[in-house]
């Protein structure tokens, strides 16, 4: 059994100025550097580093001397030829926003450090958030250790499953009907002033059920050249990595081709929602919709709208980028038109006050025969 720790002592370097921490844990020697030539800052900082290396919350020995951030960066670089772009893409923005500000510094990574940074994120996020952010914690220990940059193994333990954490007021969701979204698209221009090819993207969006991030990184002629049938999603595109070929209909081709470059990205990124907004305002959407309005709603929309039409669950998963059908049936949202749907299919019934694109089968009977009588509605009473 090693000997138990009796303590800490710091000694200056001569050369540097610069004051090491010295004890004794689990049986061996630890020296770290305290990086302070103030002989106070260096003793609170030693005291410091002695308490999270007891606690564990630090490792007594690491098989590196490189940056944390350099650690990072070049398991970011690993990490790219085995994922889509845009998990890369929250990965790196995952590593700078928190990881580092909390860590700061390869010994931190522990199972003590990870257990703290769990309950910290839970304390601002929610339980879902926290879960995705352990998973890019987990993969970075696996090749930290693969690597021999960690010298002790490190658990990342998930939340419990009746652990809900911190919920974040999220951006309202905006319902739009299929007509509300073709007037939609009547009343956005081909281009914006700076030239972007708004009509196309929205359209796209529309009849393809493809996300955003998907459309701002289709290139030509990679994934679309002008004249052709299709669009061809690679892995790379796709937050799902679902390779497939997706058919478009004579309209979504003739803007693709006309907002197609010789070469180069299709769409790109731009800020795009004060035309969507505009656009909205033009066709009546109310203020509290528009305000909130997004290309994410559009595809909340047609994904929806594709199974009501269709019935084809899985033709709809397919088109959205869902291996499994359970997700796409999220995406299906209870709405009143539904409701006046079902009553018409049911009944005949018809609601003057909404559009729905929906007509009773026969206009003329509101109530079709059932049975061997016809439905009469009851006559209303009066109580007094």
């Amino acid at each position: 059994m090693g000997r138990k720790a009796k303590g800490w002592s710091i000694s200056r370097d001569k050369r540097t100025g610069i004051y090491t921490v010295r004890f004794t844990h689990a049986g061996g020697q630890v020296h770290r550097s305290t990086r302070r030539k103030d002989a106070r800052q260096a003793q609170v900082e030693a005291a410091r580093i002695y308490a999270e290396t007891v606690s564990g919350r630090r490792a007594p020995t690491v098989g590196t001397n490189k940056t944390l951030e350099l650690l990072f960066a070049e398991w970011l670089v690993d990490f790219e030829t085995e994922a889509a772009d845009e998990t890369v893409g929250f990965y790196t923005d995952l590593t700078s926003r928190t990881f580092l500000p909390f860590f700061r510094t390869v010994d931190a990574v522990t199972t003590c450090g990870a257990d703290d940074y769990r309950r910290h994120r839970l304390r601002q996020v929610g339980r879902g958030t926290v879960v995705r952010e352990l998973t890019a914690l987990r993969s970075f220990v696996a090749w930290a250790l693969r690597k021999r940059y960690l010298t002790e193994a490190v658990e990342v333990r998930d939340p419990g499953r009746n652990v809900v954490g911190t919920r974040v007021l999220q951006t309202e969701r905006v319902e739009v009907t299929a007509n509300e979204v073709e007037a939609l698209l009547r009343a956005l221009p081909v281009r914006t002033r700076y030239g972007h090819s708004v009509r196309a993207l929205f359209t796209t969006i529309w009849e393809t059920s493809l996300r955003i991030g998907t459309m701002q990184r289709l290139s030509v002629p990679e994934h679309y050249r002008k004249g052709a049938k299709g669009l061809r999603i690679g892995e790379r595109i796709d937050k799902a990595r679902y390779a497939r070929e997706i058919p478009l209909t004579p309209r979504a081709r003739a803007l693709l081709d006309d907002a197609c470059p010789d070469k180069g990205l299709l769409f790109g990124e731009y800020d795009y929602r004060r035309t969507l907004r505009s656009a909205a305002k033009k066709v009546g959407i109310d203020l509290e919709r528009r305000k909130h309005l997004s290309a994410h709603d559009i595809r909340h929309a047609a994904v929806t709208h594709a199974q009501e039409v269709s019935q084809n669950i899985a033709g709809a998963a397919y088109m959205a980028g869902h291996k499994r059908t359970a997700t796409t049936a999220a995406y299906t949202h209870p709405n009143y038109a539904a409701g006046v749907a079902i009553l018409g299919a049911r009944f005949g019934f018809l609601d003057t006050k909404l559009d729905t694109g929906r007509k009773p089968r026969d206009r003329e009977t509101r109530f079709p025969l059932v049975g061997t009588g016809r439905i009469e509605l009851p006559t209303p009473t009066v109580s007094r």
